[in-house]
């Protein structure tokens, strides 16, 4: 996803299952949220009707999950598989040369085939664009996949990140949006899980580099030009060891 501002004019840019939320003054209304892209996954209704027009033959080229003891519709996934319908990479959704054993392992794969019928492609990376003039009722923009939109509605997001630019904190906004979502994670979960593992399932990083790099990326450097804090750092290496610990009794 990519925004452009250039004067008064906005672009956004976007190919996957991620989104772009713009939050306005509305006279009556307040603030309120527009959504400046769309989602490009198997549950929006327009990339349905493009995967069944691109495949007539094939009526599980999208499958749909219910929500439990519900007729609302969960999740959907291409060929059941693959829940965003643009992205970039997925070669295996878009050229028949990925889909075999060989170029599975070769990528890091599970030696996963997606079975006949097979008619490629499935997903795109042809971005859509939407253009915004911009207007002094309109305030801030907030981009973020579907690991932020799959926890919050685009009015919880934007009253969050309102919050504290009403403060003069606005740097603050963006780790507060990854707390409340790691917060409804929680209540969701077993609450007798510890933090760690709170912590674990919600990273899902298979590599310890890879491990410390996200969580010192998601303390700083402040975009206030100050060093991190800390305290608070030790604090995450120290979350961050135990963590590994735990990946290394797995």
């Amino acid at each position: 996803m990519l925004a452009y501002a250039k004067g008064s004019t906005l672009v956004v840019a976007n190919a996957g299952d991620v989104r772009a939320v713009l939050a306005s003054n509305d006279a009556s209304r307040g603030l309120v949220a527009k959504p400046l892209s769309t989602d490009h996954n198997a549950k929006h209704e327009s990339e349905q009707a493009r995967l069944t027009a691109a495949h007539p033959n094939e009526p599980d080229v999208f499958k749909c999950k219910l929500h439990r003891n519900s007729t609302r519709v969960k999740s959907c996934r291409v060929r059941g598989i693959l829940q965003p319908t643009r992205a970039l990479g997925d070669f295996a959704f878009k050229y028949e040369e990925f889909n075999t054993l060989h170029a599975s392992f070769q990528n890091g794969g599970d030696g996963f085939v997606i079975p006949q019928p097979y008619t490629p492609p499935y997903i795109l990376a042809d971005p859509e664009t939407q253009v915004h003039t911009l207007t002094d009722a309109d305030q801030f923009l907030i981009l973020g996949s579907d690991g932020l939109w799959g926890s919050l509605s685009n009015e919880e997001a934007v009253e969050i990140v309102a919050n504290y630019a009403s403060r003069g904190v606005h740097f603050r906004a963006a780790q507060a949006l990854v707390n409340r979502v790691i917060a409804k994670k929680v209540e969701k979960k077993n609450h007798t899980a510890s933090p760690i593992e709170i912590l674990w399932s919600t990273i899902k990083c298979q590599s310890k580099t890879l491990l410390r790099e996200r969580l010192a990326a998601f303390m700083g450097p402040r975009p206030d030009g100050q060093t991190r804090d800390e305290f608070r750092m030790a604090y995450l290496e120290h979350i961050a060891d135990e963590v590994i610990a735990g990946m290394d009794r797995r």
